[in-house]
């Protein structure tokens, strides 16, 4: 499983706390430990896609920088977005050969049903 782009989402969150100064910040000899051990963390019993995920990592940054006390993994995984996306309903395609399909097929269904044809219905 390819997992680097976490590692560069992750480090690319901890230097933007950094910037800040956050109270209980780790020192700055302990942030490549701190790194390693919040991607171990993070990814532990977890699976994420880079497409849907890169932004809710980011996001969740950015709710953690608006804390004053340097944050932990549990506040970076509580603080991720929902991954629910909605659902899109598919736009029906409505062109003259769908058209026409559509009442051959109505037209079998009643063969098959024996219904008769509804006078001044030409359209098939």
């Amino acid at each position: 499983m390819e997992t680097n782009w976490i590692e560069t989402e992750i480090a690319k969150g901890l230097q933007g706390l950094l910037c800040l100064s956050l109270d209980r910040q780790p020192a700055l000899e302990l942030i490549e430990g701190t790194l390693a051990m919040w991607c171990k963390v993070i990814t532990n019993g977890r699976v994420f896609d880079e497409r849907r995920d890169t932004p809710r990592f980011r996001a969740a940054f950015m709710t953690l920088a608006g804390r004053r006390t340097w944050p932990v993994p549990q506040d970076f995984i509580e603080a991720l977005p929902s991954n629910v996306t909605p659902i899109h309903k598919p736009k029906l395609l409505d062109d003259e050969r769908t058209k026409k399909a559509r009442l051959v097929a109505f037209d079998e269904i009643r063969k098959t049903l024996g219904i008769k044809k509804p006078e001044g219905d030409d359209a098939a």
